[in-house]
């Protein structure tokens, strides 16, 4: 796994689950579960794990600790580069 998340527009997010998602839906799960992924400059991004993770059907609560995992790796990273 990479120390650098790969995030996705709520909306890209959405096109990639089946059923396919609207970008309001993704933004209500990201402000709902805040571990799905980052607000950066007041616009959503959702960690593609996490998404992957949902596409599977797994719950929101568990992607969104899945999503804290990529977060906390990148820390870690950063952390580790400098």
């Amino acid at each position: 796994m990479s120390a650098t998340p790969y995030l996705e527009t709520p909306a890209d997010a959405g096109r990639n689950i089946t059923p396919a998602r609207s970008r309001a839906t993704v933004c209500r799960w990201l402000q709902k579960h805040p571990g799905l992924g980052l607000t950066i400059g007041g616009r959503h991004f959702m960690f593609g794990e996490a998404r992957e993770a949902i596409a599977r059907g797994v719950p929101l609560a568990e992607a969104a600790r899945i999503g804290a995992e990529c977060a906390e790796r990148a820390r870690n990273g950063r952390r580790e580069a400098a």
